[in-house]
């Protein structure tokens, strides 16, 4: 759901404040709230607003907009549906009309959605793409919605106040997961410190949110119990970025991060640091990796996630603490993200 300042819309008074003075109306605004569906990549395709309407003795949907696309975002021709309603569409970007109906802007880039092309070239380009494509030339499979997002996250008063580190990371379809390395269990001090290979693994979660919505009918009705209630159930989608910095900062990972890192990529990127998470708990499964506390531990991990094909050359640093390590990451972010 978005805002949307350009719907205008009559005043509808629904409920009354009493005080010991006064009696004043609450006005709640209606049809000015749009709620969007969109695809499996995000791109906007039928939206609608918060006002029902009466039609045929029983209450329906009142569709705002709507529209399908080409591939690449252009707008199709007969497909399209009152464009002006609602300002975000392909790859959840704003649209930016006084160009044309295919044209998008978002935080890196300028995007023409005839052309398939960005007008700037891509601040963090791969050798074997043009710097000007977009969503790998693959946007059936990819989006690009920033272009694009990792996190790397500090507890500093983990491992007994060397710190720990993880990270959120995207995959190339913009789903955030969780990514950690460390020792389980509960290995003594001389095993760790003699750097032998403790027990030790990676934790790899998906990051979902849970919402309740309201259970509708095949003709997008709400249902009700045999107490004349709404229905409810609790769905997960995929959370924000400020969204799964929160999470990290809640403690539900467990660690409680208190400090990040962002460093912006391209949704190749992205995929190719999803597949190096997998395949390295994949062999914390298989026993070919194992945890040590100097050569194999939870910043080692966060590089191998991060570098591993992917053009990104992470700071070199000999010393084992995660703080340590963290210091030189923070310096290395403006630079990266020029």
């Amino acid at each position: 759901m978005q805002n949307n300042t350009g719907v205008m819309s009559l005043p509808i008074p629904v409920n009354i404040a009493q005080s010991k003075n006064t009696t004043k109306p609450s006005v709640y605004s209606m049809s000015k709230k749009h709620y969007e569906s969109v695809d499996w990549l995000g791109n906007v395709r039928v939206t609608y607003t918060d006002k029902k309407s009466w039609q045929q003795n029983k209450f329906a949907l009142n569709v705002s907009s709507s529209l399908d696309y080409y591939p690449f975002g252009s707008v199709m021709e007969g497909r399209k549906y009152n464009l002006t309603a609602y300002r975000y569409a392909f790859n959840t970007q704003e649209r930016v009309p006084e160009l044309n109906e295919s044209h998008y802007t978002a935080l890196y880039w300028e995007y023409d959605g005839r052309l398939a092309r960005r007008w700037n070239r891509d601040p963090k380009p791969m050798v074997y793409i043009s710097g000007y494509s977009v969503m790998a030339n693959n946007p059936i499979w990819y989006n690009d919605v920033l272009g694009d997002t990792v996190l790397v996250f500090i507890d500093k008063e983990g491992a007994g106040g060397q710190g720990h580190m993880g990270m959120a990371f995207q995959n190339g379809k913009g789903e955030w997961f969780y990514a950690s390395q460390g020792a389980v269990g509960n290995p003594g001090q001389s095993e760790l410190l003699a750097g032998s290979n403790a027990q030790g693994g990676i934790d790899l979660i998906p990051l979902k949110i849970q919402e309740k919505v309201p259970v509708v009918d095949d003709k997008g009705n709400p249902t009700y119990d045999d107490k004349g209630n709404a229905q409810y159930k609790i769905v997960l989608r995929n959370p924000s970025k400020n969204e799964v910095i929160q999470i990290a900062k809640s403690g539900r990972l467990g660690y409680q991060y208190d400090d990040y890192v962002q460093l912006n990529t391209n949704s190749v990127q992205d995929e190719k640091i999803s597949q190096n998470a997998n395949k390295i708990a994949q062999d914390f499964r298989t026993g070919k990796q194992k945890y040590n506390v100097y050569f194999n531990n939870c910043v080692d991990a966060c590089q191998q996630i991060i570098q591993g094909g992917t053009d990104i050359d992470l700071p070199i640093d000999f010393d084992p603490r995660p703080n340590s390590y963290f210091e030189k990451l923070k310096k290395f972010e403006s630079e990266f993200n020029k």
